[in-house]
């Protein structure tokens, strides 16, 4: 038992460490959190990124990952000012391009609130995406704005049926990361399981301290 319980712990520290490297996103990023962290003053706005401010249900990982993209490496900060800060710090540093998410300034226009009720009712269909995860109300603006028009389906199927019969400017994304885009075209395909990304490291340490307790 105690072998066991020391594997798990090492299996959890080395999730971790990825973590605390930025493992998995650009290196304009790593040098910008790790800038942040250390204390630059022209980062001082930075409020966080976004894929360690969304909290996402087991099971949900690969189908917002998928939504969202490089979206996951946006970086919130508290207004717009700040944004510009952040980007004069990369230009002097000579580093590769950041989006940054405004919270003062980020417009958002959000689905009727019937019309997603409506959508709720289908068979098949999970939510929107922006309203099944957890995270600080604060940031309510950037979750919208990356995920507000993203709507989960159980599977390709379930969501072709769904895109045929509305005429939503919504995205549908299946739980197997299958992509329906508001023109109709379609991604799918076999995922690389194997690459470390950061929302299936944070459901892999969830899972590793429930079996730790």
């Amino acid at each position: 038992l105690n072998r066991e319980i020391i594997a798990l712990e090492n299996k959890l520290l080395g999730l971790q460490d990825l973590d605390r490297k930025y493992v998995g996103f650009s290196e304009s990023v790593r040098i910008v959190l790790e800038a942040h962290a250390g204390g630059e003053k022209s980062l001082r706005g930075l409020k966080g990124l976004m894929a360690n401010i969304i909290d996402v249900p087991a099971g949900m990982e690969l189908a917002v990952e998928v939504a969202a993209g490089k979206g996951l490496e946006n970086i919130v900060v508290a207004a717009a000012a700040d944004a510009r800060e952040a980007i004069y710090f990369l230009k002097r540093k000579g580093l590769g391009r950041v989006t940054f998410l405004p919270l003062d300034s980020l417009r958002v226009q959000k689905l009727n609130p019937r019309i997603i009720k409506e959508l709720g009712q289908r068979e098949g269909v999970l939510g929107l995406a922006s309203q099944l995860l957890n995270y600080d109300p604060q940031f309510e603006k950037a979750v919208e704005y990356l995920l507000g028009r993203v709507l989960l389906v159980s599977d390709l199927d379930r969501g072709m049926q769904i895109y045929k019969q509305s005429q939503l400017p919504l995205r549908i994304v299946s739980l197997d990361g299958e992509i329906i885009n508001v023109s109709g075209a379609m991604t799918g395909g076999v995922m690389n399981r194997h690459k470390s990304s950061p929302l299936q490291r944070k459901g892999a340490v969830r899972k590793l301290e429930q079996q730790m307790q």
